[in-house]
């Protein structure tokens, strides 16, 4: 699979919004995301650890995302 199947990956198939990742693990050579789309349902997938240095962008973008309306967020405060 080429960069273009795996960047497909992180948008909705029903609506093309980039979804939020509640969870990404390691295990082996794949990366297991768990992402939720702000209006469809949440879908795992994985990802061979041999693109992490050019999909880390837009894992960035995806990990801070608002769940329920799908806006980038930001940390602003960081509890002790």
């Amino acid at each position: 699979m080429d960069d273009n199947s795996h960047v497909k990956k992180f948008y909705c198939p029903h609506c093309g919004v980039l979804g939020s990742i509640y969870v990404l693990q390691l295990k082996r050579n794949k990366i297991i995301i768990k992402q939720k789309c702000p209006k469809h349902s949440g879908r795992k997938y994985k990802i061979p650890i041999q693109f992490k240095d050019r999909l880390f962008p837009l894992i960035q973008k995806a990990i801070f995302r608002c769940h329920y309306c799908g806006k980038p967020t930001w940390i602003d405060q960081i509890k002790d």
